[in-house]
């Protein structure tokens, strides 16, 4: 089943999601869908507009059919720690459960996997809508910003129509509903060895 955006609005609401499964730590369960847009970020100063901003720290054990990782999110004035596992069904859909966690906990992860992925996460609201946009500046170890960045939206259907970016991107990847082609593939792979990952 398709929809456009403005019917997103009421599917989100008549099957219970808020506006971020990530925001949902209670060990259960749920359908992830997920559209990624990849570029170079050519306005940083629409950053400050942000309804949100959190740093994130985290680091991922990979597996055949998905990923479990520990993040660190500061912001809103707490440190948080949560655990999430996501099985993967294809490019964007995926099961996802979270559940808090400890520092300690954290701090293992690190040490197994030699790295982090550091960002700091800008959220755009989309108006009219219970959607938002989530925008990660990555960082490097001294909270430095690097030159790509990845915008996330999370919905609850496939959908054909999509709100405009809230920021100006430069070399800009996105799929969409369709493949990535392999020269996109090549690029992202470097990105998430390289650009996207601090070795510590």
């Amino acid at each position: 089943m398709k929809t456009n955006l403005l019917e997103a609005r009421a599917i989100s609401m008549i099957s219970g999601l808020r506006l971020g499964l990530e925001d949902l730590e209670d060990g259960k369960k749920r359908r992830e869908k997920e559209y990624i847009w990849y570029g170079r970020l050519t306005n940083p100063e629409v950053l400050q507009k942000a309804a949100r901003v959190e740093t994130q720290k985290q680091s991922s054990l990979k597996g055949k059919g998905g990923t479990i990782r520990v993040r660190e999110t500061t912001g809103m004035g707490q440190v948080r720690y949560t655990l999430t596992g996501k099985a993967y069904s294809g490019r964007g859909d995926a099961d996802e459960a979270s559940t808090p966690t400890s520092k300690d906990l954290h701090e293992v992860f690190k040490a197994i996997t030699g790295e982090s992925m550091d960002k700091i996460r800008y959220t755009f609201p989309i108006e009219g809508t219970d959607l938002k946009w989530e925008v990660d500046v990555f960082i490097d170890l001294q909270g430095n910003p690097k030159d790509w960045i990845k915008i996330d939206l999370e919905v609850p259907d496939v959908i054909n129509e999509f709100p405009p970016l809230p920021v100006v991107l430069a070399d800009m990847i996105f799929g969409g509903n369709a493949e990535y082609t392999q020269e996109q593939k090549a690029k992202l792979d470097e990105l998430y060895s390289t650009v996207f990952i601090n070795k510590l």
